[in-house]
C-alpha cells in the first residue's frame, strides 16, 4: 500500500528538492501545495498519511494550518520543515504534537529517515487499532453465544448460576468493583463463594431484567 506525502512550502525549490529525495521510495507517492491553504485544501482532498510542513510560509503559515489540521484531520502524521532551530517553534511543535521536524538544508538520509520513522509510528497505531477492532468483535461475540445460553437455560427453568456470572462478568456488571478474579476463587466445592454477583440470587438464577 502506498502513502500519500503532503509537502507544503512556498518555495517550488524546496519542494522539488524533497521529492526528488523521496520519489526514489517505491512505497510513496506525493501531492504538493504552495501554501497554507492549499495545504488544507489538498489534506481534505488527498487525505495523505503525512504532511510536511514549511512554517514559514506567506498568509498561514505552517503553525496555523497545523494547528486545524489537528483540530479536523487528528490521525495524520505532521512533520514541520524549518530553516529556524528555535525554542518557540519547539514549543509549538510540541503543543501541537507534532511527529518530527526536518531543519533546512536536511540531508537526504535525514529526510528518509525522519519519513520512515514517522510511518513505522503510523502503522503501529494501525495495528493496535486493528488488534483493539477485533478483541472487540470477539468479545462481542462471546457475549452473544453467553447470552443465548443463559436464554436457552432461562426457558427451561434450569438457569445456570456460572453461565449468568460468565455473562455479568463479560458485561461489566458483575460485583460492585470486585475483581472478576477474586469473585471465583471464593466459590469453592464448599458453596462459600460470598455474596453473589451484582443482582444475583444463586437461589433463584435471577439476573438483573433485560441483562440479557
Amino acid at each position: 500500500m502506498k502513502r500519500r506525502i503532503l509537502i507544503a512550502d512556498d518555495e517550488e525549490i524546496e519542494r522539488r528538492a524533497l521529492r526528488l529525495i523521496l520519489e526514489n521510495e517505491p512505497d510513496l507517492e506525493f501531492v504538493e501545495a504552495g501554501n497554507g491553504i492549499e495545504a488544507l485544501e489538498s489534506v481534505a482532498r488527498d487525505q495523505p498519511a503525512v504532511a510536511i510542513l514549511d512554517i514559514k510560509m506567506p498568509g498561514l503559515d505552517g503553525i496555523a494550518v497545523a494547528e486545524r489540521l489537528r483540530a479536523d484531520h487528528p490521525e495524520l502524521a505532521i512533520i514541520f520543515l524549518t530553516a529556524y532551530d528555535q525554542f518557540d517553534y519547539a514549543r509549538s511543535a510540541v503543543r501541537l504534537q507534532v511527529d518530527d521536524f526536518l531543519l533546512k538544508p536536511a540531508a537526504t538520509a535525514e529526510v528518509i529517515a525522519t519519513i520512515r520513522r514517522v510511518l513505522s509510528r503510523i502503522a503501529n497505531r494501525e495495528n493496535e487499532q486493528l488488534s483493539n477492532q477485533t478483541a472487540q468483535v470477539r468479545l462481542d461475540g462471546a457475549i452473544k453465544l453467553v447470552a443465548e445460553r443463559l436464554r436457552h437455560d432461562l426457558a427451561e427453568g434450569l438457569p445456570d448460576p456460572e453461565q449468568i456470572r460468565k455473562f455479568l462478568d463479560l458485561r461489566g456488571m458483575a460485583g460492585a468493583g470486585e475483581p472478576a478474579a477474586g469473585r471465583r476463587s471464593g466459590s469453592g466445592a464448599g458453596g462459600s463463594g460470598g455474596a453473589p454477583p451484582g443482582n444475583l440470587d444463586r437461589g433463584s438464577g435471577r439476573i438483573p431484567p433485560g441483562a440479557v
